[in-house]
Order: C-alpha cells, then sequence, then structure tokens
C-alpha cells in the first residue's frame, strides 16, 4: 500500500528538470541580458543628443527654447 502513495522520483524526471533548469535557462538570461542592453544603448544616444541640444542653446544664449523643452516638473521649480 505504501509504494502506491510514495512519490515516484524516476532518474528520467531528474534529468529532464536539470535538463531545463541548465540548458535553457542560461540561454534565456543572455537573451534578456542583451535585450536589456540595446535598450539602455538607445536611451543614452538619445540622452547624448540632448544634452548636445541643451548645451547649444545655452550657449548661444537661447535660454527661452531651453526653459520651453524642460519637464513641466521643472518649470513648476523654476516658477515656484
Amino acid at each position: 500500500m505504501q509504494a502506491l502513495f510514495a512519490p515516484q522520483t524516476s532518474l528520467g524526471s531528474r534529468r529532464s528538470w536539470i535538463f531545463w533548469l541548465l540548458i535553457p535557462s542560461p540561454i534565456l538570461l543572455i537573451i534578456v541580458v542583451s535585450i536589456s542592453v540595446t535598450r539602455v544603448r538607445g536611451i543614452t544616444a538619445r540622452a547624448e543628443r540632448e544634452v548636445q541640444v541643451f548645451r547649444q542653446r545655452l550657449a548661444s544664449g537661447q535660454y527661452t527654447a531651453v526653459y520651453d523643452s524642460a519637464s513641466s516638473v521643472l518649470r513648476r521649480r523654476i516658477d515656484a
């Protein structure tokens, strides 16, 4: 009777679990990290372009353009 209710662990099911843990998991991790790095590079490139535009406007005295392109949070702090 005990054999009917005992957990059955076979070598095949254990190998399957180990396979899914060791092989696809690192591959999935590499894919997720590479996608994240690609997105961060895009955001960084955009931020660098915006910084250049900001510096050009500031150097040429276009303060109204700097203010107009600022976020609403920054505008509220400046106006306060």
